[in-house]
């Protein structure tokens, strides 16, 4: 996400770029961070470095972050204005979406850049900490330049999660490329919830893999378990089912909900453009339906523990598309997946669906038909298509500052006036942004929506 991202804001702003790599709590707690992060300033300023002493201006440097990293940007060029002794020349300071408590104006007024930008964004939940921050400069006596920029409409380090949207060119231009490299979280047991984890690979040519994760079991213990196919988000180009993020929801989720998880690892655009990922996540379908149907040795732990009578699709964002496009696929090829599966509902979390308007993601990862009317991306398009679901139980789950949250009423509203003869409810978390739940797993909200899943699984099986 930061490399591309940077890699643009150097194009753009034409600057060469420092970018800090800290260490993080818990693990190293407070101060680490501005420790760590005065360490490189001192570094970068004495010029050692061949590409900063050939090619960089010590008397034109800004700091810059976003989110926790503007308040470290904030920190650094206060203790650099402490400090006689720091050599560079601090013109300005850029910070975005700004992490803040409360500010000190005393300290404000001695800040030694002479101009400072604060970027926030209209439904930020922290939006009100970079306005305080502005007034509080404002007001303090410092002599410097200072504006502020908001994005309307848009919800906290959204040029990051969102890098194609028209608003994102207020920080940066270009075309969208791969933004994030995942992190690896190896298969593992959680001594504490009692879920266990491993990887199978199911089809080898494409390297399709699949992670379970089987509730707490006692030994000899014949417990069938519900089973649940999850489909990972990230917009078709970045996130992966061996993530941090997903590792530890799905664990959290196999947990609460007590059901039996199968979650797809599938390729990712650009390198594979769509259908690629609907392919090997049907791949994924087949081998789960070939565990329910099969006579011969299959995989243990669905042979023992799963339900095939109560199997359900499930994912957030673009993975909430991939879970539709399987339960609408297994609904015209039902004969596929054979009798021995039983797909009784599905949870769509924050799902991205297209509309009548141009989608940049979209067209890109998918050139083939990049029209949004593809009822693989506007499926309430597509009416006569979505009365055709063959499962009996729909929840859909918002939040109510998401950017795409229109997509998921528009598939709830289509849903009831299509025709179909199943069971639909829309939870909405108000105040929450695009899967919040992954990046605030231990918030109240999230925890809410978490239970919301599980009640929906239990209930409906």
């Amino acid at each position: 996400m930061y490399d591309s991202y940077l890699h643009k804001l150097t194009s753009e702003a034409n600057v060469i770029t420092v970018s800090i790599n800290y260490r993080l709590a818990p693990e190293h707690l407070i101060p680490a961070c501005y420790d760590d992060s005065w360490a490189v300033m001192n570094w970068a300023a004495q010029g050692t470095e061949p590409w900063l002493k050939i090619h960089a201006n010590f008397s034109r440097v800004f700091l810059a972050g976003d989110s926790a990293g503007a308040n470290i940007a904030h920190n650094l060029m206060v203790r650099a204005s402490e400090e006689s002794h720091f050599v560079a020349s601090l013109v300005g300071m850029a910070l975005i979406d700004p992490y803040f408590g409360n500010a000190h104006r005393s300290m404000l007024s001695e800040l030694k850049c002479s101009k400072i930008l604060v970027c926030t964004a209209g439904k930020d939940f922290l939006r009100d900490r970079a306005w305080t921050y502005y007034e509080a400069l404002k007001k303090s006596g410092w002599k410097g330049e200072l504006g502020i920029k908001e994005i309307e409409g848009e919800g906290h380090v959204f040029h990051l999660f969102n890098q194609t949207s028209e608003k994102a060119k207020v920080y940066k231009d270009g075309s969208i490329k791969k933004y994030r490299k995942h992190d690896f979280a190896p298969p593992s047991d959680n001594p504490i919830t009692g879920v266990r984890s491993k990887d199978i690979v199911v089809v080898p040519e494409n390297n399709v893999t699949v992670r379970l994760y089987l509730p707490k079991i006692t030994q000899n213990d014949d417990k069938k378990f519900p089973l649940l196919v999850y489909f990972h988000g990230g917009g078709f180009v970045i996130e992966s089912a061996f993530s941090t993020y997903y590792h530890s929801y799905l664990h959290s989720l196999a947990a609460e909900a007590n059901v039996l998880i199968v979650s797809v690892e599938y390729r990712l655009a650009p390198e594979h453009k769509i259908p690629a990922c609907y392919d090997d996540s049907w791949d994924a379908m087949k081998w789960v339906s070939q565990q329910a149907n099969s006579q011969q040795e299959t995989e243990p732990w669905l042979k023992n523990h799963a339900d095939f009578s109560r199997v359900f699709l499930s994912g957030d964002s673009a993975g909430a598309n991939i879970a539709h496009n399987m339960m609408m696929r297994a609904s015209v090829d039902e004969d596929k997946l054979g009798d021995g599966l039983k797909l009784v509902g599905m949870a769509l979390v924050h799902p991205y669906f297209g509309n009548n308007e141009p989608d940049r993601i979209w067209s890109y990862c998918c050139p083939e038909n990049p029209k949004t009317d593809d009822p693989r991306f506007n499926p309430a398009a597509h009416p006569s298509l979505l009365s055709k679901l063959v499962c009996s139980k729909i929840l859909i789950c918002t939040g109510g500052v998401d950017f795409i949250r229109d997509r998921g009423w528009t598939y709830y509203e289509s849903l009831k006036k299509c025709g179909w003869k199943g069971e639909v409810e829309l939870k909405e978390t108000e105040g929450e942004e695009h899967v919040f739940h992954l990046v605030k797993p231990t918030c109240e909200r999230a925890k809410v929506l978490m239970k919301w899943l599980a009640d929906f699984f239990q209930r409906s099986s």
